[in-house]
């Protein structure tokens, strides 16, 4: 009996044994299999790493290329503000994908997407600036033709002032033989023109002239004015109504005329009366100038002493 117990034992503990044995296989498996798993997880990590990294890196540099083109083409970038906003918009979204780690390939669709929408942005932004530069060619071909017909039209106009001043000079008329005298008045009945130097002694200022032949200056009526001006400036008048227009200024006359002009020289004698609004007579020098079709054609002197 004690032996069949013996036996029993051994049998049991065998079979202990060969359990025992059988559990540490399977935990050095499963151990095993950990460790593997464990490597395969980091290797998931390291590679998930390396693909978020590689997308960064395929952003970064995609949108550092739509920078610097729209550095490059800044005259006409502005035309496309709306695309460049599309893409700026659909570059953040992706960031928050990569950030977030979503599903690679959903990734790397929305950037080849945002590839080809940065590539058609390129080929635009070229067109633009293509046709830009054509039209800033043809403005300026524009501008310098339109310059060219300036000066030409400026030199026309320059050349028929200059014909229209020849023209105008030539039909001036021009007082010539100016003398200018002054008259004492004597004689028994006192009608006698007596020529005097002495400015007491005048009674009026003879000034005769001649006026040039013109066969081109316009013939008929015109009016003739004569300015005397005394040795300090003022002008000899009657009337604070007697003057004519120069150039918009009143000029006052000392004797005004109407003559009939035809082309013809013409010679004139005009009287200055000295009446009872003249006191004394002024010594010095005495300035006439005479005035037809508002230009001055002559000018004379008279000395008293």
């Amino acid at each position: 009996m004690t032996e069949e117990k013996s036996q029993d034992f051994k049998k049991k503990e065998t079979i202990y044994r060969i359990i025992i044995g059988i559990l540490v296989l399977v935990i050095l498996f499963m151990g095993w299999q950990l460790m593997q798993k464990k490597t395969q997880v980091e290797t998931v990590i390291i590679e998930k790493e390396n693909e978020t990294q590689k997308l960064e890196n395929e952003l970064n540099t995609l949108m550092d290329q739509h920078e610097q083109v729209k550095n490059e083409y800044s005259e006409v970038s502005e035309k496309l503000t709306k695309k460049d906003s599309v893409i700026e918009a659909k570059a953040k979204e992706i960031e928050r994908l990569i950030a977030r780690q979503a599903d690679y390939y959903q990734i790397k669709r929305k950037l080849e997407y945002l590839r080809n929408s940065h590539q058609t942005y390129v080929q635009e932004l070229d067109s633009l600036y293509k046709v830009n530069k054509k039209l800033k060619i043809e403005n300026e071909d524009i501008k310098q033709k339109y310059e060219e017909t300036k000066t030409e039209k400026e030199q026309v106009t320059e050349e028929k002032e200059k014909l229209k001043q020849k023209v105008e000079k030539g039909t001036l008329l021009k007082a010539y033989a100016i003398s200018v005298d002054a008259i004492h008045m004597g004689g028994w009945t006192g009608d006698k023109e007596k020529l005097t130097d002495k400015a007491r002694r005048l009674d009026k200022i003879k000034i005769c002239f001649t006026i040039s032949e013109n066969l081109i200056a316009e013939s008929g009526e015109k009016k003739l004015y004569i300015r005397i001006a005394r040795p300090d400036g003022k002008i000899l008048f009657k009337r604070s109504e007697d003057y004519f227009m120069l150039n918009g200024e009143k000029l006052q006359y000392s004797l005004t005329k109407t003559i009939d002009y035809q082309n013809e020289e013409q010679h004139h004698c005009m009287y200055w009366v000295k009446d009872e609004h003249v006191k004394d007579v002024m010594e010095g020098s005495y300035n006439v100038a005479i005035y037809i079709d508002n230009q001055e054609i002559g000018q004379g002197k008279l000395l008293l002493e």
